[in-house]
């Protein structure tokens, strides 16, 4: 008698020649729900970035401004200029609109994008490892001292490196040092705010713990225990259990890593889109309303879209969520 539980379809499909199961994975029945999740996705992302724009333009409509024009005419020139996306003929600080928000936003997707990078590259190996290694002193250590560094807000974390930098090194690691520095002072100027980005407010932490909690959930199914014990190479399966709950964890954290920047692009001088936005806001006189549509709208966009994605990769890699009901 057989003393290991029978494999999954999608664990057995390499190897294995089709099975019902399998077949069933391929019915018109699962195709038609996988489409019919993705128009209810897409809708849904469409509703919230609409939605989002519409709470955008009313609240800076309530924004006290010496202007002559009445609440309702100040929202409705707001939604027309988000909905029209009216952008292209518009100067910001004497400059064409679209060049300025341009030229911040790779200021702050530099800081965004390298935040993320530092973020898995070292959180999917520590989550790994903890879940493969449970009992290791030296993983337990470093995941301690990493939730220690992940508990400091960003502003505390990001003056305690720039007092380390400069009084170690004896270079402050701002951004208008870039021209007089030198290579290792380049790197470090780039390297402190991106490090301060992904570490702060438990961005890397809680990549490391989704990892090490969805990897031991995943090892300790009867089918993955019951595959090692035949030396089946897992992996595969491994990483694709994973990319959902990291893919929902980072559009989760996409919010944060925008409001992080706005005190990351301060504390090191880094005037990216987010400084530009809270400096468009706190300016006297008459604020910036259509830079701040245009960036709102790119910050949205870019967190709806990977939600979506996020939402689109777990319907595609988890056959439970597009597999027809099977009949009593």
């Amino acid at each position: 008698m057989n003393a290991f539980p029978p494999f999954p379809s999608f664990l057995t499909l390499s190897f294995l020649p089709p099975s019902a199961t399998s077949q069933r994975l391929t019915h018109p029945t699962c195709n038609a729900r996988m489409t019919k999740g993705f128009v209810y996705r897409l809708g849904l992302a469409l509703l919230v970035f609409i939605g989002a724009g519409v709470l955008v333009s009313v609240a800076l409509a309530l924004v006290p401004e010496a202007s002559s024009a009445s609440f309702l005419e100040r929202t409705a020139d707001n939604l027309r200029i988000f909905f029209t996306f009216d952008y292209a003929g518009r100067r910001t600080e004497n400059f064409p609109l679209m060049a300025v928000l341009l030229n911040r936003s790779l200021i702050s997707f530099t800081l965004i994008g390298g935040a993320l990078v530092v973020a898995l590259g070292l959180g999917i190996p520590t989550g790994l490892c903890a879940a493969l290694r449970p009992n290791n002193r030296l993983v337990q250590g470093w995941l301690a001292f990493l939730h220690t560094f992940s508990a400091m807000p960003i502003l505390v974390l990001g003056i305690l490196l720039i007092l380390a930098a400069t009084r170690l090194l004896g270079l402050p690691p701002y951004r208008s040092f870039l021209e007089t520095a030198g290579p290792g002072g380049v790197l470090l100027i780039y390297l402190l705010p991106i490090c301060t980005l992904a570490v702060g407010d438990s961005l890397l932490a809680d990549i490391a713990r989704t990892l090490r909690l969805e990897a031991t959930r995943i090892l300790d199914q009867p089918y993955i225990r019951a595959a090692r014990a035949r030396h089946v190479n897992v992996r595969y399966h491994l990483v694709r259990g994973l990319i959902p709950p990291t893919l929902a964890t980072l559009a989760g954290k996409l919010s944060y890593l925008i409001g992080g920047s706005v005190v990351v692009e301060y504390v090191f001088g880094w005037q990216g889109l987010a400084y530009q936005v809270l400096d468009s806001l706190t300016t006297d006189g008459l604020k910036d309303y259509p830079f701040i549509l245009a960036a709102t709208t790119l910050f949205v966009g870019l967190s709806v879209l990977l939600h979506l994605t996020s939402e689109l990769v777990s319907l595609a890699s988890d056959p439970r969520l597009r597999t027809p009901p099977v009949p009593a």
